[in-house]
């Protein structure tokens, strides 16, 4: 969370480089006099101490290379201040890092190993859920129950395929773009992983519908 007051110091200090000197404001457009910018600077700072999280937007984008105060910087001779003073804004309104543990992508890659071992469970649930005709019987008239849709199985294996290796994708591509930002990756492996288990039971109780009606 970025520190208003420090904020606010890095405001007043160049109140205060403005106020003691003389400058040169006709290569911007959005302060007319000195008073004016000074005025304006003491302003966002009180703000600033008193919790306005608003006027930060507003004082980063003063700072902006070739924004007002870049502008009046390098036309008044004090550039290296300005820069200085830039720098330290950019550090404070930065976001936050997180810190990733070592263990983080190791186990974010066995919860992805071990998703593609419930697809392969889940497939092969659904192929020996074809023999659970022992009760029941596609035969009408043979004193047995009478079977579910023999075609249930092979939907719950196509779901099992198809769903988890899409859910895998999806993961590793979810993974990867963390990795890249530099964040945590294994809640999203666990999530992803979840879901994996979720649909392995849709396909077994999909699958179960072929037993005996």
């Amino acid at each position: 969370m970025t520190d208003l007051r420090a904020v606010a110091n890095v405001v007043e200090e160049t109140a205060d480089i403005v106020r003691h000197r003389s400058h040169d404001l006709s290569w911007q457009s959005t302060f007319d006099t000195r008073d004016e910018l000074v005025g304006i600077l003491d302003e966002r700072a009180a703000a600033l101490r008193a919790g306005d999280r608003s006027s930060v937007a507003e004082v980063r984008s003063w700072f902006l290379p070739t924004g007002p105060l870049c502008e009046i910087a390098a036309s008044s001779g004090w550039l290296p201040e300005y820069t200085e003073l830039g720098n330290r804004l950019d550090v404070l309104c930065a976001p936050a890092t997180t810190t990733v543990s070592s263990s983080d992508r190791p186990l974010a890659m066995v919860f992805l190993y071990v998703q593609g071992l419930l697809v392969f469970l889940g497939y092969g649930l659904t192929q020996l859920s074809k023999l659970d005709d022992t009760y029941c019987s596609v035969r009408p008239g043979d004193g047995y129950a009478d079977c579910g849709d023999p075609g249930w199985p092979d939907r719950a294996a196509m779901t099992s395929v198809i769903g988890g290796g899409l859910l895998i994708i999806v993961t590793a591509a979810c993974i990867g773009w963390t990795i890249a930002r530099g964040r945590r990756s294994l809640p999203v492996s666990i999530c992803f992983l979840a879901v994996q288990v979720l649909l392995l039971c849709v396909t077994i109780w999909m699958a179960a519908q072929f037993g005996p009606a």
